[in-house]
């Protein structure tokens, strides 16, 4: 789909205009199209705001912040960190009570650049694809690319526009691969791409996404979705063909690919920043995965670019 107009304020929730005169910047005439972000700070209020098409991200550059909401039927009640980062789906009813003042970046992506890229990752029926509504406490990776779009918004706004393209696309990658009703372990004998499971396997899922760097015990995963360890190991082998210790070292390798692709850490770094004890853990477990050692993995599989992917992008969603 090829995008026409430059993403407006006037499509997004209307948050923002309650904190105008606290702006600190924001796309609004900078002809940006598939993103529109804005960066403020809130003062405490009580709204509700009807549905809009797009997806919303929220990201608490401070605090902890005492919020309380519901998007569609998803109720939510946390006091977030600074760093944490509030999902919120498109075409659904939001109502917001934010207790606390909070410097905030919301960022708008278009419902088309995530079909889009749902597409790209070849997921069965793009159009059926949905982003979950969850607050995330920790996701370094997603932390990086929304302070990448707070810099494109800074005093001298020379980014082009093909590099906020291209930041969305990354965006909605990792919305699709990380916090969908699609998987990103394709190749792993997980489930089917697009296929929608259980809620509380998903809570599982993203109870295991948001504390890779932790220790984790099945007792521990079993009570964050109050299930027993029993039938949430039987239900885990069911939907994914394996028990959630094995998914779960499944995720912390998918993620140290994606380090020792995009990032200069120290393999060491990495094993710890992925829940594994020492380098040997990791290289064992990534060995046994992925029939090469991380050292390989990371001579093989380098991004030194993004042209790869702009290419592709011109074709899609301008």
């Amino acid at each position: 789909m090829t995008l026409l107009q430059p993403f407006s304020i006037d499509e997004t929730h209307g948050i923002l205009h309650r904190h105008k005169e606290d702006c600190y910047a924001s796309s609004e005439g900078l002809g940006w199209k598939s993103i529109f972000a804005s960066a403020q700070r809130e003062r405490p209020f009580q709204g509700s705001f009807e549905p809009v098409r797009d997806q919303l991200i929220v990201w608490h550059r401070n605090g902890p912040a005492r919020i309380h909401g519901q998007n569609g039927e998803h109720l939510f009640s946390e006091a977030v960190p600074m760093g944490g980062i509030n999902l919120l789906p498109a075409n659904a009813n939001l109502a917001l009570h934010l207790r606390d003042e909070l410097d905030t970046l919301h960022v708008y992506i278009r419902r088309s650049v995530i079909e889009y890229t749902a597409t790209e990752l070849m997921v069965a029926n793009p159009r059926d694809i949905q982003i979950r509504p969850m607050i995330l406490h920790s996701d370094k990776v997603l932390q990086s690319l929304l302070s990448a779009v707070y810099e494109a918004l800074g005093p001298t706004q020379k980014v082009a526009k093909s590099n906020v393209d291209f930041l969305a696309m990354a965006i909605a990658a990792h919305l699709v691969q990380n916090y969908s009703n699609a998987t990103d372990l394709e190749g792993y004998g997980l489930h089917t791409p697009g296929q929608i499971i259980s809620p509380q396997i998903a809570r599982a899922i993203q109870f295991m996404r948001t504390r890779l760097d932790q220790p984790l015990g099945l007792d521990e995963i079993a009570d964050a979705v109050n299930w027993s360890a029993s039938n949430l190991t039987r239900e885990f082998k069911r939907v994914t063909g394996m028990p959630p210790h094995q998914y779960l070292i499944n995720l912390r390798i998918s993620r140290a690919q994606d380090l020792l692709s995009s990032s200069d850490r120290s393999i060491a770094e990495i094993a710890f920043e992925c829940g594994f004890s020492h380098q040997e853990h990791l290289s064992r477990h990534f060995k046994r995965l992925c029939n090469l050692t991380p050292g390989a993995y990371r001579r093989t599989h380098r991004r030194k670019t993004p042209s790869r992917i702009l290419p592709g992008f011109q074709s899609g969603p301008q």
